[in-house]
């Protein structure tokens, strides 16, 4: 399976990577920031909501975009959980 590498401080929504036919999750898409000092990697695409919990385990934040969410103000908020200052 792919793998994606999450650079320290890197945040990202990954939308794009669900496969919605066969994860039915209770999202549209997820924000994920990683907030270590080292690379993680993640598979893609997304395929079960038991993936996105392993993100969890590996010390990523996960934040779920709802119907009706904002992405914007989701990854403000990551980045704001892991410490990425606004450019």
């Amino acid at each position: 399976m792919p793998k994606m590498v999450f650079d320290p401080k890197r945040v990202q929504n990954l939308g794009g990577y669900i496969v919605e036919s066969e994860a039915n999750l209770p999202y549209r898409d997820v924000v994920v920031g990683n907030p270590n000092d080292f690379d993680v990697k993640i598979e893609v695409p997304i395929y079960s909501e038991e993936m996105i919990e392993e993100f969890k385990e590996e010390g990523l934040i996960v934040e779920p975009i709802y119907a009706g969410d904002s992405l914007k103000e989701a990854l403000e908020r990551v980045k704001a959980r892991i410490g990425v200052r606004k450019k």
